[in-house]
């Protein structure tokens, strides 16, 4: 007989000697949502977080060879790291565009076609 199993494990019991809130956890575990709907930010998309927080996101950017040369360039000069340079030069830019979007049209993805 082959080494694989030809049915699928069944999927994990909770335990019915663990604590009701533990039980209550993995009951609903399954549902992103109680009503199954995300409930509708207020205001701008990015007014849940904080601008000021740590970064733990990464992006993936293309350049050309001509850009990363002057990053490399401007990171060397001043000591720091390319992304290092690339966040001083983004930030104010994100910073503007984030008041700009909110004074307009208060964030609610409606373009100002400045992007």
């Amino acid at each position: 007989m082959g080494r694989f199993k030809s049915a699928p494990a069944p999927l994990m019991q909770p335990q019915p000697s663990l604590e009701p809130a533990v039980q209550a956890f993995i009951s609903g575990a399954a549902t992103r949502f109680p009503s199954g709907i995300a409930p509708a930010p207020k205001g701008p998309p990015w007014s849940a977080h904080d601008p000021s927080a740590i970064a733990r996101k990464g992006i993936n950017l293309r350049l050309n060879d001509w850009e990363l040369a002057v990053l490399r360039h401007a990171s060397e000069r001043e000591g720091c790291s390319i992304q290092q340079v690339l966040k001083a030069i983004l930030t104010p830019g994100i910073q503007t565009y984030a008041r700009t979007e909110e004074n307009s049209n208060h964030g609610t993805g409606t373009s100002t076609g400045t992007v």
